[in-house]
This record gives C-alpha cells, sequence and structure tokens, in this order.
C-alpha cells in the first residue's frame, strides 16, 4: 500500500476483496488484523527496520557526503532534502536521508539542520568530507554558505556543483542568447497546452498521426527548466507530430478557434520546422551528455573524454548541417514537408544570398574571383528587395534598382 500510495483507510476494503477471492494467507480471519489504524502501526514498524538499516550503514561508513537541495511542498512550507553518499565495503551507495522542515532558506539555518540531523544519527562532523548541491549561493558561497560552514568543522570538506545541473544551466545561458529559441519553447509550449486541455483534440492528433505514419504517436511534452531532458522529449514530439499538428491546427483554425489559428501561423513557417529539427540534432548531445553525469557509478576518468567529444561533436554542428537538418533539407521541396505546406519557405534563398554577400568565410581568396563574387546573389536580393527609388525633383521619372551596374553605382562597396 505504501509503494502504490493507497490510503491507509482502504486496508479493511482490500482485505475483504481479498478474503472474497479467497487468497491463501486470508481464508481465515485468524491473526487478520482489521482496524485501518494497523496500517499506521505496520508503516511505524517498517520505518523502524529501513532506519536501522541506514543507521548501521551510516556507522559503518568511514566517511560520508552530503547531497542537500531547498524545496517546498504543497502548501510552500520551506524543507530541505538530505541525501547521503556512503562506502559500503568499497562500494559507493546513495541514500536518502529525509525531507525536513527549515523556517528559513538561510545558509546558517540549513547548516544547523543538516547538523542537528546529523548528530541524531551520531555522525561525527569531521566524517563529512563532501557536499553536492545545485551550486545556489547559499549552498556555495565561498564566505558564508553552508559549505563554508561546513569546511569549518571538517577541513577536508569539499564542494561539489552537480555536474548535470552545470551542464543543464549551461545549454540554458546558450539558449537565451539566441531569441529564436527563447520564442520556440514558448511557441511549444502552446501547442503542448492547447491540447492538454482537450481529450477530443489529443484523439484527433492521434489518428491523424496514424493516418500519416506507420510510426507510433509521440505525445506532447512540455518543456520545463528543472527538468532537464524536457526540451528534448518536446522537440521530438514536435518534430514527430508536425504534419499531424498543421492538419488539425488548420481545421480548427478554419473552424473559426482564434488561438488554434495563432500557433499555427507560429508552427507552420519554414523557419520553425527548420529550427525544430536543427534542434533535434543539437539536443540528443547534450542530453546523452548529461545522462553520464547522472550516473550513480559514472568512471570519472570518462568525463573529459566525453566533454570533449560533446564539444567537438556541437563543433560540427555549429559549422555544418546535422543528420536531421539534412534530411529535412532534402525533403523539403517546393514549399511542402511531408505532403504539408511550409509557409515562408522561398525566404531559404534569400537567407542564403544574405549569407553568400555577408559571410566573410565565404570570400574567395583571389582578388580577380573577389571582383566576379557573389552577383548572382546581389541580383536575386536586388530583384527581391529592388523599388522604385525616390528623387527631390518629383517630375523626374523613378527608375528601380534592378540591375547589377546600378548597384555598383549606388553601392560602391560592392
Amino acid at each position: 500500500m505504501a509503494k502504490s500510495d493507497i490510503a491507509c483507510h482502504q486496508y479493511v476494503g482490500l482485505t475483504d476483496l481479498l478474503r472474497a477471492v479467497k487468497a491463501p494467507d486470508f481464508v481465515s480471519c485468524e491473526g487478520i488484523y482489521r482496524h485501518s489504524d494497523s496500517v499506521d502501526d505496520m508503516e511505524k514498524a517498517l520505518e523502524d527496520i529501513v532506519v536501522k538499516q541506514l543507521d548501521d550503514k551510516l556507522k559503518g561508513s568511514d566517511f560520508i557526503g552530503l547531497i542537500i537541495d531547498e524545496t517546498v511542498n504543497i502548501t510552500v512550507d520551506k524543507k530541505l532534502i538530505i541525501y547521503v553518499k556512503l562506502e559500503i565495503k568499497g562500494r559507493v551507495e546513495t541514500c536518502f536521508l529525509g525531507n525536513y522542515d527549515v523556517h528559513s532558506g538561510t545558509a546558517r539555518c540549513i547548516f544547523y539542520k543538516v547538523v542537528e540531523v546529523l548528530r541524531e544519527r551520531n555522525v561525527e562532523l569531521s566524517r563529512v568530507i563532501g557536499l553536492g548541491s545545485d551550486g545556489a549561493s547559499v549552498l556555495m558561497g565561498k564566505r558564508a554558505g553552508v559549505g563554508a560552514l561546513l569546511k569549518k568543522e571538517s577541513a577536508f570538506s569539499i564542494q561539489v556543483h552537480c555536474g548535470a545541473h552545470r551542464a543543464a544551466l549551461a545549454a540554458l545561458d546558450a539558449a537565451k542568447a539566441v531569441d529564436q529559441v527563447g520564442a520556440y519553447k514558448r511557441t511549444i509550449a502552446s501547442v503542448y497546452s492547447f491540447y492538454k486541455h482537450s481529450a477530443s483534440r489529443t484523439n484527433r492528433l492521434h489518428q491523424l498521426t496514424a493516418a500519416l505514419s506507420d510510426e507510433d504517436m509521440t505525445s506532447l511534452k512540455q518543456p520545463c527548466a528543472v527538468r532537464w531532458l524536457s526540451l528534448h522529449r518536446a522537440v521530438e514530439g514536435i518534430k514527430r507530430n508536425w504534419p499531424a499538428l498543421v492538419i488539425e491546427l488548420n481545421k480548427e483554425a478554419v473552424g473559426g478557434n482564434a488561438q488554434a489559428q495563432g500557433i499555427l501561423g507560429q508552427i507552420q513557417p519554414y523557419c520553425f520546422i527548420a529550427l525544430t529539427h536543427a534542434l533535434a540534432d543539437v539536443l540528443p548531445v547534450m542530453t546523452k551528455l548529461n545522462l553520464v553525469f547522472q550516473k550513480d557509478d559514472v568512471n570519472l576518468a570518462t568525463i573529459r573524454p566525453m566533454v570533449h567529444a560533446s564539444v567537438a561533436a556541437l563543433t560540427q554542428l555549429r559549422d555544418a548541417p546535422g543528420l536531421e537538418e539534412e534530411r529535412f533539407q532534402a525533403d523539403c521541396q517546393e514549399g511542402m514537408y511531408k505532403d504539408v505546406k511550409v509557409t515562408h519557405a522561398d525566404s531559404l534563398d534569400l537567407l542564403n544570398c544574405f549569407d553568400v554577400l555577408l559571410n566573410p568565410s565565404r570570400y574567395p581568396q583571389t582578388q580577380g574571383a573577389l571582383q566576379e563574387y557573389a552577383e548572382p546573389a546581389i541580383r536575386t536580393i536586388i530583384g527581391h528587395f529592388g523599388k522604385e527609388i525616390t528623387s527631390e525633383d518629383e517630375s523626374a521619372p523613378a527608375t528601380a534598382l534592378s540591375s547589377m551596374p546600378q548597384a555598383r553605382n549606388e553601392m560602391p562597396s560592392l
């Protein structure tokens, strides 16, 4: 019952059910506790056994590491969750110590609570040689953080900022530098919310996905800042369901649903689905690195090579399209992708022309080649953006910027 989160008052009904189906141990009523309060007594007895086993492990470990984090419960009460890392017969083991009330989130309050809990378990602070946390200043501050206070009691203790958390923060900071990624995350959150609150819409999306593809549907996910791998799963959900999403949202929009029309305008453009596939190349690299950091028995010798390999993979994706992006570019032809219309697909040629014109890494090295370089790209840009040139003399005929000689005359730098 405890493992399944079944309420204690269900105990009597469950025992009656087991007797009704003639379970071997419930044929007779003899020796069966039937009162619901019996559950509390049995759970307390089990708790005592678990606590005793943990105390024995704490006593048998010469050195102890702490993993702590602040949290709140459903009533927004401040809590402190504590895990311990123990050395048991040459093997490292992580154990849950408890989730404790703290009246404030200051470093001293947290430190005193840790000291109190350890002393109740007869653990000397001198045995604590490590503190792992999420890197918050209240925990890892050099002068007044919990780690600094702990070091005064245990001179050999060290502080460790969770590697998985640091990798997630690095990815988050990188994403903040690109406005399109922030807008993308808001868009897929809107898609998730639109279908989460409607069973009929979700069912129609399932049916469309099944009709358009032989693959099983990947459910839509919500990107969440506190769940390190959530964005990867959210992007996969959008990538796999994009054709069905466009068709279903278009149907909703035609029916007068303004919210569906707004979301459709965000996910149907070329730039959205292109960014989806680019992220589908990048995020697996970060996910794989993050999972390495989360292993219970991580081999420290593999960390540096794994980080270097991840950096090399990301550098390669920066300089050249990845596998998912190449597939998308190959499949997206004449403004259609998987038989679904992609809006603003013609902007790709313009973007490529601007890249040819403005990206120094593509410039030829010889002077002769440089003089003729990018003329096709400039013609394409002129053809798209060429407009009437206004004149101070209204009677003078206006001419359009529509030829290379005229472009070079107007812009000598060309």
